[in-house]
């Protein structure tokens, strides 16, 4: 994952050095490229420093209580148009009122995660769903796509880092494989 960057990078800067007496505005296309592919560096280098600092219990979790509705509703509103421009149907049932203690960046990450996960997954014409509510007294947050479902023996794998259930497609649908 940080070698496809580099040598996408590389190879873009390549290009604009052949090419001295171009201007920055002609050569456009390749200094964006450049760019695009150091901030997913960079997102990659945050994401691996996050998880470094996990584990060495060093991130603090701001546990406050907080409006997973709210949170889940904003969410859910970010990726409207990302299903609508992947031809997808989306759906939202967030309750109102259900608050949890937690960490709210770290919250919205998640959401945001199975989310992106749920769009990328959802198949051809097909449908995402995000719901939001109480049962028994705790808060259920539910992300459904109508995709492949994922196969019983790959279930117990799906939080591990890196872990993919179909490693083919990973620079298609893009990501790390740390999100969840």
């Amino acid at each position: 994952e940080l070698k496809t960057p580099l040598t996408v990078m590389l190879a873009n800067l390549g290009i604009l050095t052949a090419h001295p007496e171009s201007t920055v505005g002609a050569q456009a296309t390749w200094v964006e490229n450049a760019r695009d592919e150091g901030m997913r560096m960079k997102k990659l280098v945050d994401d691996l420093l996050y998880l470094a600092r996990s584990d060495d219990a060093r991130v603090p979790m701001e546990r406050t209580r907080g409006s997973l509705s709210e949170l889940a509703q904003g969410c859910a509103l970010s990726f409207e148009p990302v299903a609508y421009e992947a031809g997808l149907a989306f759906e939202s049932d967030v309750h109102p009122g259900v608050f949890v203690m937690g960490d709210e960046a770290r919250l919205k990450q998640l959401v945001a995660i199975l989310l992106d996960n749920a769009c990328k997954y959802a198949g051809a014409k097909g449908s995402v769903r995000v719901s939001l509510c109480v049962r028994q007294g705790k808060a259920r947050l539910t992300v459904n796509n109508t995709g492949t479902v994922i196969p019983p023996e790959e279930l117990q794998h799906i939080f591990e880092r890196f872990y993919r259930v179909d490693k083919s497609h990973s620079r298609e649908t893009g990501g790390t494989g740390l999100g969840l």
